[in-house]
């Protein structure tokens, strides 16, 4: 559904408005943070893109794609 003030062209998705925060919120850090470490996947070194953030990422581009539809 389209914020009050915008318009929803007929092509444009509802995965194409999704934040973070709603992902956040559908997988917490807390969640996020087991699974990386129960699949050994937990950052050794700190780097510009952190583990957690990359996982935020792939979940966006699954989201964006249609995966979870």
């Amino acid at each position: 559904m389209p914020r009050a003030g915008q318009l929803k062209s007929s092509g444009e998705r509802l995965s194409d408005r999704v934040a973070v925060g709603v992902l956040t919120q559908a997988f917490p850090q807390s969640l996020v943070d087991e699974v990386l470490a129960e699949t050994g996947r937990v950052q050794q070194r700190n780097r510009l893109l952190p583990a957690r953030l990359v996982v935020y990422f792939v979940l966006a581009c699954a989201t964006r794609r249609g995966v979870f539809e």
